[in-house]
């Protein structure tokens, strides 16, 4: 039998399931790709893929006597003390020809006050639009009215070093279990670091500061540059290959990531520059309060309401049903309703004697009279009519 207003209800029911069920598979996705780091950019320390560094971080969490920290807010926030290493892995040509000015500053500030900074870049493959963004006669002169874009890069201003680009590395040698690939050769002969790493970046660097020592180069020019900076130390890397979830794969050098890190006790993956900031927002207060089961709780409330709001709770009514009538009946009418439903017949004068006497307080004779009346077996209409008789003369 077909029932009234049955389609309409059918289709909101299965809207509301197939909305939780896409919303549910979302948020699994979701969920799942920041568990194994997709969501993260190159470079990151949460990043789980071959470009990521999430193995180095890893690995170094598993020393018990070393520290290990990710920093998401302004460098003018990170810690800074001589037991402190700094990795700022993946420094993009963005940033480096066209970045933060003040950032940068403030890490160089870091190193100032004892820390040691090690700056990775990324592999320079913006180089015509850099070029084109930092050279005056590339750049028109509406550009030049509209913009105050340095001409020297930010970088190179602050650090004193020049990143140029040079040919592709060719393929020296093969390990066995990658393919091949060109080397740098170590040119600071009493540090405790390997003859030669392996090397795939396009550029190289140019230091303008004396200061500045190579470490590594690759074909005469410099690759890996150090140099003592206040109480710290900055180490510049051209390439960020050693410090990825591939380097580690493929061709780690435990020896030269000792070194990197040097003789500090804590160490911190600096995450910014990569655009993980941490924001807080409302999604951050609730996970720093553990607000979830509250958040749970509501949306749960909120689901029961708009339940209650589309689908009926009283049955619905078959078709071509008449709908019953209401009949309306007096105060009187009701009660007697009211006893009818909830009185067996059996029961009646032995309720109606009960609050009798509750309400009437009669003598003990009266009572014990009208008592003896109602256990009598009979006509209830009858029996009812003697008790009223003898209330009356009894009066």
């Amino acid at each position: 039998m077909q029932l009234k207003r049955n389609s309409p209800t059918i289709l909101k029911v299965l809207a509301g399931t197939m909305f939780l069920v896409f919303a549910a598979t979302g948020l699994w996705l979701l969920f799942l790709a920041f568990e194994i780091g997709d969501v993260y950019p190159p470079y990151s320390s949460h990043r789980t893929e071959l470009d990521g560094t999430a193995v180095l971080y890893e690995a170094l969490r598993s020393f018990p006597d070393l520290r290990v920290a990710r920093h998401y807010g302004p460098a003018v926030n990170a810690p800074s003390s001589t037991e402190t290493t700094i990795i700022v892995a993946g420094v993009s040509p963005s940033d480096w020809y066209l970045g933060d000015e003040d950032e940068l500053r403030d890490l160089i500030s870091l190193a100032e006050r004892g820390t040691r900074l090690v700056l990775t870049l990324q592999p320079l493959t913006l180089r015509p639009l850099l070029e084109r963004a930092t050279d005056p006669k590339e750049r028109t002169t509406k550009e030049k009215e509209e913009t105050r874009k340095p001409v020297q890069p930010v970088g190179e201003r602050l650090l004193r070093v020049a990143v140029k680009f040079g040919a592709r590395p060719q393929p020296s040698t093969s390990n066995g279990r990658t393919v091949k690939q060109a080397y740098m050769a170590l040119d600071e002969k009493s540090e405790p670091l390997p003859g030669r790493l392996p090397w795939r970046a396009q550029c190289y660097l140019e230091p303008r500061d004396g200061a500045w020592k190579t470490v590594y180069s690759w074909s005469g020019q410099p690759v890996l540059l150090r140099r003592a900076f206040g109480k710290g130390e900055i180490i510049l890397i051209a390439d960020s290959f050693l410090l990825t979830n591939r380097a580690m794969w493929e061709d780690r050098h435990p020896d030269f990531l000792t070194w990197l890190l040097g003789e500090r006790r804590a160490v911190l993956f600096y995450e910014r520059h990569l655009g993980v900031a941490e924001d807080p927002g409302v999604a951050w207060l609730i996970r720093r309060y553990n607000l979830d089961g509250v958040v749970a709780a509501l949306l749960i409330i909120m689901a029961l309401v708009v339940w209650r709001n589309s689908v009926a709770l009283v049955p619905l009514q078959a078709a071509g049903e008449e709908p019953e009538s209401v009949q309306t009946m007096s105060r009187g009418s009701s009660l007697l309703a009211l006893v009818s439903r909830s009185l067996p017949p059996s029961e009646v004068l032995q309720v109606c004697v009960d609050e009798w006497k509750k309400t009437e307080r009669p003598g003990r004779e009266v009572a014990d009279e009208i008592e003896k009346l109602s256990h009598e077996k009979g006509d209830i209409v009858a029996i009812y009519r003697q008790i009223m008789k003898a209330v009356k003369d009894r009066s």
